[in-house]
């Protein structure tokens, strides 16, 4: 708790020092949309989704952004959210942060805003880079390999494209934590 406490600090420190705001919506306008789905270095699974898409699940789900005091956008991050048999759980995903602000904790500011935001529900991060790791340790989700996983949702992920190779992880919050060791106990 005290590295997260600190790490916000930082972070909070920083946005005031450029003055940038963080706030959540659900509306981005196309060319800001496409300005993060051609980002070079976005999973290429991401490069495939459909613009529209994308609007429609911000319009469901909304998302949080950092903008410039111009209005331009600094950074964002969005939640996808998946039916799995009778569950929903919601995945974090497309976390953009323009390349010139990068190393600031941006990144991580908008993890820890979205996933409070939906601190009610079940969420999952699915990753292969290792900040993403340590922000998702940070924020007390648990890596969870894919034997945890109860078989309904394991399907789930695996038509979904979700299973991916070894480099990817796996966290989960408290919530879905406990619920996957509640239908494992049930499987067997």
């Amino acid at each position: 708790m005290k590295k997260y406490l600190e790490k916000i600090r930082g972070v909070n420190k920083k946005l005031l020092e450029l003055e940038l705001v963080v706030s959540f919506q659900d509306i981005l306008c196309t060319e800001e949309i496409a300005k993060v789905l051609n980002t070079s270095d976005l999973d290429t699974n991401l490069k495939k989704l459909n613009e529209n898409l994308l609007i429609k699940r911000i319009r469901e789900n909304g998302c949080y952004t950092i903008r410039n005091n111009s209005q331009e956008l600094v950074g964002c991050i969005f939640m996808h959210k998946h039916i799995m048999g009778r569950i929903i759980v919601y995945e974090r995903v497309t976390l953009w942060v323009a390349r010139k602000y990068r190393g600031n904790g941006f990144g991580f500011l908008l993890m820890a805003k979205i996933s409070a935001h939906y601190s009610n529900e079940l969420i999952i991060s699915i990753s292969s880079e290792k900040k993403v790791f340590e922000n998702n340790e940070l924020l007390g989700m648990k890596h969870i390999n894919l034997g945890v996983i109860p078989g309904l949702v394991l399907r789930s992920l695996q038509a979904l494209g979700k299973i991916k190779n070894t480099d990817y992880r796996y966290y989960v919050n408290t919530s879905l934590f406990k619920w996957f060791k509640k239908m494992k106990e049930l499987e067997t």
